[in-house]
């Protein structure tokens, strides 16, 4: 048996086929298996594609025309890649799987020295409509430039949308993520931005830092279950550090969607420990901000054991802000009126209610939604004008914390922001 997570429009989706013979037709196009089930090609782009023999990953590969290809390992590796059939794969990453279900659909998404007990308030300072940047002595490792209040984030997943000619376009989103970095290496957007030429990166990072943009990578995402598959937290929180180090950037965004570690209880005492090495390694005025889904927030069957409440107590001094995925939970709570999306949800997830119950502040706490249809797969989809209407029912309770989106797209997305805004 050949089990095949295959990515699109940066979700998943899991194939299970006897034999290496299938051709089957998903929504970029037709999925064509060649060596060795290998590759997926659609009729637009080259999709990451996870192979496991049921018993170790086999490949793993964003593009199989562009270095370092597929690499096949010699001794057999944790697969971690079989999704639980009552588990989604992609609220922040968009599963292609359609999921219906009358609880909340979670995809399945420490401390060895204790974090500063310093007042628990953003890391960047809480300003006015316009984030303000401001200049910091440097180290020659730490960033150069300090970013505060709202976060306007955006995720960059598909290569394939390219990025304009000036990061003046980007704009009103000031928070860039290139997504993603995983246990594996950088794929997708992150692998394309590590091959550009090191002046090539040097101006487009100049170029987002005069526009007021801080330029950062995004780690894990829905294919990669850290926790599930046995990677060390320490090492990784390090790697990923070190990545962040070697190619000047502002911090990362920690995408962490192993919902079966958060079934099981190993996800708490996981992000505890990778968290506290994390911040160690990037101090301030790096940026470390997380993306979880809304029942990781709550007290709930996926935080038995400890969730980010729990995670916050501990460490959140630590964490710049959290984005919290708004759409892909499936009917039980599709956030798509203002009041399940900032006052009361059912289960207690909206926005106002979070802050409440968590204790984490509202200014550390943004709003995560889909782009357009292209990039949600089962609830949560709102169009700018009506998350205008939440944005400013949010503001009127206090809030100032920003908006996050999947994922990039150049026609779209700054007259999305800008609608949302009002400007």
């Amino acid at each position: 048996m050949i089990i095949v997570q295959y990515t699109s429009h940066g979700g998943v989706s899991e194939l299970v086929h006897p034999d290496d013979t299938l051709a089957t037709h998903w929504r970029l196009g037709t999925v064509h298996w060649a060596r060795g089930d290998a590759w997926a090609k659609s009729s637009r782009a080259w999709n990451r594609v996870q192979i496991c023999d049921g018993s170790r990953t086999v490949c793993v590969a964003s593009n199989p025309l562009i270095p370092p290809g597929c690499v096949w390992p010699d001794a057999a590796q944790p697969s971690g890649v079989q999704a639980s059939p009552n588990v989604s794969l992609s609220p922040s990453t968009v599963s292609n799987t359609i999921l219906s279900s009358t609880a909340p659909v979670i995809s399945a998404r420490t401390s060895s020295t204790a974090l500063s007990t310093a007042s628990d308030q953003p890391s960047a300072a809480v300003s006015g409509a316009v984030p303000s940047v401001s200049a910091s002595t440097g180290d020659g490792q730490r960033p150069s430039t300090q970013f505060s209040n709202p976060h306007y984030a955006i995720y960059h997943n598909r290569a394939s949308r390219t990025l304009p000619s000036s990061a003046a376009d980007i704009k009103p989103w000031n928070r860039w993520y290139f997504a993603f970095w995983q246990t594996n290496g950088p794929q997708d957007a992150v692998a394309t931005f590590a091959a550009m030429p090191e002046s090539d990166r040097q101006a487009m990072i100049a170029d987002f830092h005069a526009n007021g943009i801080a330029i950062m990578v995004s780690a894990f995402g829905a294919n990669d279950v850290p926790t599930t598959s046995g990677a060390n937290p320490t090492e990784t929180a390090n790697a990923l550090a070190a990545f962040v180090k070697q190619y000047g950037l502002d911090g990362c965004d920690v995408d962490y969607e192993d919902s079966g570690a958060f079934i099981t209880g190993t996800a708490y005492d996981w992000l505890l420990t990778f968290q506290t090495a994390l911040r160690a390694q990037l101090p301030a005025p790096y940026i470390i901000s997380h993306a979880p889904q809304p029942a990781y927030m709550i007290t709930g069957q996926y935080t038995t054991k400890g969730g980010y409440k729990e995670l916050h107590a501990a460490v959140g001094s630590g964490i710049d802000f959290y984005s919290v995925q708004y759409y892909n939970q499936g009917s039980y709570t599709p956030y798509t009126d203002c009041d399940s999306l900032i006052t009361s949800a059912p289960d207690g997830s909206a926005l106002l209610q979070v802050a409440e119950s968590s204790g984490i502040p509202l200014n550390k706490l943004v709003i995560g939604k889909p782009l357009n249809g292209e990039d949600v797969s089962n609830s949560g989809l709102m169009d700018a004008a009506t998350l205008g209407q939440c944005y400013q029912m949010a503001k009127s309770n206090g809030w100032n914390a920003g908006i996050m989106v999947w994922q990039w797209e150049t026609d779209g997305a700054p007259a999305f922001l800008n609608t949302v805004l009002g400007t």
